[in-house]
């Protein structure tokens, strides 16, 4: 009887602890080093992206930066991926604010979705905003779709 029991438990702790890591793929979907948004509008911006991750497996991390470390924004996304996201398929969107640039990274299945033609979609969306916060929003909605 109490073989089954431990059997029991260690099945139900695996269980558990493959939905954890299921779950938590991304950490942060906001990355804002510059305080540009409030803590509800990244939280509202957050919601929007991890809603967007577990719905179509796909993360969308956008950030907000304005230091690459001599890096383009470009090999900044690249060099970024790994540690903003564990998922396989994902987008990591930064806009160097103090260039005025901005560049993307897709890694997995994000690549298909996110061809260049649709991300450019998303960043005449973002630039048409007159916010950070409204074009932040913009992205993630045209991500739903």
């Amino acid at each position: 009887m109490t073989k089954k029991i431990i059997a029991l438990f260690f099945a139900l702790l695996l269980c558990l602890s493959m939905m954890i890591s299921a779950a938590a793929y991304t950490e942060d979907y906001i990355v804002d080093t510059e305080n540009i948004f409030t803590q509800s509008e990244i939280s509202e911006l957050s919601s929007q992206a991890q809603m967007i991750e577990n719905t179509y497996g796909v993360a969308v991390v956008f950030c907000i930066i304005s230091e690459t470390d001599g890096m383009s924004v470009t090999e900044f996304c690249e060099t970024s991926y790994d540690a903003l996201t564990d998922s396989p398929d994902g987008i990591v969107i930064a806009h160097n604010i103090s260039e005025k640039v901005y560049s993307w990274y897709c890694a997995g299945q994000a690549e298909k979705i996110f061809t260049d033609a649709v991300v450019d979609n998303m960043m005449t969306l973002y630039d048409e905003n007159e916010s950070y916060f409204g074009g932040v929003k913009a992205v993630l909605t045209m991500s739903e779709n």
